[in-house]
């Protein structure tokens, strides 16, 4: 997400057509990037299935990771997502 957009914004008058435009590009370009991300982690969860009989997944406190050293990677790269909602899908979808 390029910060120039978000620096644009705060510039424009609230409500107006230009405001508008800009917030409807920064809205593309999040759309884009959770799309990148999620289209990620269907691949992930389909390799790992392709790779393994049985996956165990250690139960997680996301809470305490999200107060730590890695609290910026571990909530940009969505894994509280991937390990509680995709990889099950996808597991449950292959029979596995």
């Amino acid at each position: 997400m390029p910060p120039y957009l978000q620096r644009r914004l705060k510039h424009q008058v609230k409500g107006s057509n230009n405001w508008l435009k800009l917030q409807e590009k920064i809205a593309r370009l999040h759309e884009k990037v959770s799309n990148t991300r999620r289209d990620w982690h269907f691949k992930l969860a389909h390799y790992l299935c392709d790779i393994a009989d049985n996956i165990f997944v250690e139960d997680i406190n996301f809470v305490s990771w999200s107060r730590g050293i890695v609290r910026k990677q571990s909530l940009d790269s969505g894994i509280g997502s991937f390990i509680n909602e995709i990889l099950p899908f996808v597991v449950w979808k292959r029979g596995k």
